[in-house]
């Protein structure tokens, strides 16, 4: 009974989130560059991005372990129905996977390295967050043998839906001069 509405919700999740991923690696150089103009600092930079969202991607699977131990114990002392429990953990997860989001496009405007690579950590950490909610959604409410489809739907839906980046990325690359982070006065 609410395996579908919360299907359709995690997918329209999905898609914002990854529309907002693509957004931001499409404009990394020139939004890294905006940042800092040594070089070195720079290059510095660009290496602990991929170094973080490395380490980060390796520890996806803690998101299970929160969402299966941590959250679904804590709602087992309130809830009775199983569904229940697992649907107000993975709506917590959802919601913390939104929050960290917001938080990370507000960081991104504030101008300064250092605060830059907490940034950059709050990114990775949401980046490997989506899609682990995604398949912990799908694994908790539909048979197994279910899994690859759904998750196929979903990622299909999401990647058609970026089709309208290549667009928009090309407006604000040409019109922004490749920041995100500011609207011009003409």
């Amino acid at each position: 009974m609410i395996r579908k509405p919360f299907f359709c919700a995690t997918v329209i999740q999905i898609t914002v989130l990854n529309l907002r991923n693509f957004f931001f690696l499409g404009t990394f150089d020139s939004w890294a560059a905006s940042i800092t103009t040594d070089k070195e600092q720079l290059s510095w930079f660009t290496n602990a991005f991929g170094i973080n969202s490395t380490l980060w991607r390796s520890s996806s699977s803690c998101n299970r372990t929160f969402v299966g131990d941590a959250l679904k114990q804590r709602y087992r002392n309130v809830c009775t129905s199983e569904d229940v429990v697992a649907l107000k953990a993975l709506s917590v997860t959802s919601g913390l996977v939104s929050i960290l989001s917001v938080l990370f496009s507000a960081l991104v405007c504030i101008p300064g390295l250092k605060i830059q690579y907490f940034s950059l950590t709050l990114f990775a950490i949401f980046r490997t967050a989506i899609y682990s909610n995604l398949s912990i959604a799908i694994a908790t409410y539909y048979p197994l043998k279910h899994f690859g489809t759904l998750l196929e739907i979903a990622m299909l839906v999401a990647n058609a839906i970026s089709f309208v980046r290549y667009p928009l990325l090309s407006l604000v690359l040409r019109s922004f001069g490749g920041n995100f982070t500011q609207v011009r006065d003409k």
